[in-house]
């Protein structure tokens, strides 16, 4: 009889351990962060990105793959970002949280999540997730930024290195309609 409680034990020790296991969530090891602006005619220039409260590069237009540094919650992504709009010259500075849940794709690799982080005029934020079986990147969030001007000033030497080696002051580039903004003009 000992015999068998025993083994009952061992077994009932056994399916609490696989449980508890199966029931954990586990945090992803990667992030393939992507960063754009809305449109053609409004090119932006990203300072500071911090992923997680944790400061990861500047980043212009492109796409960068890195480690994602832990979180105290395992279900969100902390995203912080500092820019500066091409042809105002104006700063801004937004922090959100994104559901991790929402940044798993198609074809889900392990430990891997997908963020498409997009600019637009007057501190537009529009945040996506990886594409779908659609071939679609679905909207998570937006907001609007917050302006910063005591920081227009930082973001002088790289703005200047953009008009002199990239075609954003082409006059048929500037010809094209402003885009549209969700956000409404600070003003200042």
């Amino acid at each position: 009889m000992n015999r068998i409680i025993s083994r009952l034990l061992a077994l009932l020790a056994a399916l609490l351990m696989l449980t508890s296991v199966a029931a954990c969530k586990q945090y992803p090891e990667r992030i393939n962060f992507e960063g754009t602006s809305t449109h053609y005619r409004w090119p932006v220039e990203f300072g500071v990105i911090s992923l997680n409260k944790v400061e990861i590069f500047a980043l212009g237009h492109g796409i960068a793959s890195i480690n994602l540094p832990p979180n105290d919650d395992i279900d969100k992504l902390s995203i912080d970002i500092s820019w500066s709009e091409f042809h105002s010259g104006r700063s801004f500075n937004a922090s959100f949280e994104v559901p991790i849940s929402k940044l798993y794709g198609v074809g889900y690799q392990s430990g891997r999540i997908f963020i498409t982080v997009t600019v637009g005029r007057h501190g537009e934020i529009i945040v996506m997730g990886p594409f779908q079986e659609n071939n679609e990147k679905p909207e998570i969030l937006r907001l609007c930024g917050k302006r910063t001007p005591e920081n227009d000033a930082s973001f002088t030497d790289e703005l200047e290195y953009l008009a002199a080696n990239t075609n954003f002051n082409d006059p048929k580039r500037l010809a094209l309609p402003l885009p549209d903004s969700s956000c409404p003009d600070p003003g200042y």
